[in-house]
Parts: C-alpha cells; sequence; structure tokens
C-alpha cells in the first residue's frame, strides 16, 4: 500500500553507459598503474582515445572527484605509507610517491592531513619502532 503511494514520487534514472563505465575502469586501472609517474589528463585522454574534456566529464560524475585530487590522494597514501616505514628523506618521499616537487608534496600533505609530513613522521614512527624494538627499514 504504502509503495503505491511513494512509486510515482520516484524518479528513474538512466544506468550509466556501459562505454562510461569502461572508460572509469579504463582510467583507474591507468592511474593506479602509473600515479607515480607523471600524468595528465590530457596524456591519458590521448593514451585512451578520448578528448581531455570528456575524460574529465566521465571522472567527475563518476568518481565525484577531480583528477588531480583522485590522483593525489594516491600519492599521499603512498607517501603516507613511506613516511611511516622507511627513513627515506622528504625529498626521496615525495619523488617516490609521484610528486614533482617537494614543496607540492608539502603543500598537498598538509592539506589533506593538517599536519607536516615530517610532523606525520615523528607521530607515527614513535609507535611503530617502539612496537618493533627500535628496528628501522632502510628504503621502501
Amino acid at each position: 500500500m504504502i509503495l503505491a503511494h511513494v512509486l510515482p514520487e520516484l524518479s528513474l534514472e538512466p544506468a550509466p553507459e556501459p562505454k562510461a563505465m569502461d572508460l572509469t575502469s579504463s582510467v583507474v586501472r591507468y592511474i593506479m598503474r602509473n600515479f607515480r609517474q607523471p600524468l595528465s589528463l590530457e596524456h591519458i585522454a590521448k593514451e585512451l582515445g578520448v578528448s581531455k574534456y570528456h575524460l574529465s566529464h566521465v571522472f567527475s560524475a563518476r568518481l565525484h572527484t577531480s583528477f588531480r585530487e583522485y590522483v593525489n590522494a594516491l600519492r599521499l597514501d603512498c607517501a603516507r605509507d613511506l613516511l611511516a616505514a622507511t627513513e627515506l628523506s622528504m625529498l626521496e618521499v615525495s619523488m617516490e610517491s609521484g610528486f614533482d616537487s617537494l614543496r607540492t608534496f608539502n603543500r598537498v600533505f598538509q592539506e589533506r592531513f593538517r599536519q607536516t609530513p615530517s610532523q606525520y613522521r615523528k607521530s607515527r614512527t614513535g609507535a611503530l619502532w617502539g612496537a618493533q624494538d627500535g628496528q628501522r627499514r632502510k628504503g621502501a
């Protein structure tokens, strides 16, 4: 009975186009494999044979974030892991994570985590390494 009253109120949304889903899957796979390398929307669009405007639209519509924000999130997750598990310098962490400069790395890291990479490392390594008898790994 309730369904009979609610059903006319509901609006149907078209199912995502298979091409858009395939494109989204392709771009996500490409980024996951290559986020440590320099990436641009233009380059990926060319690789996938679509316009950068179409790719940007599909990316935003399907993933609800911008291309740059998505790539930076992957890079930041990688950097966070490296900061906690290695003794790499900040420059090495930024480069290994795919950032093109230490300045960009520091700015983006602080925007997301509300602390500098150095502060993050200090807060994580004390607890992590204390539990492992003070032994630290060198490198990734």
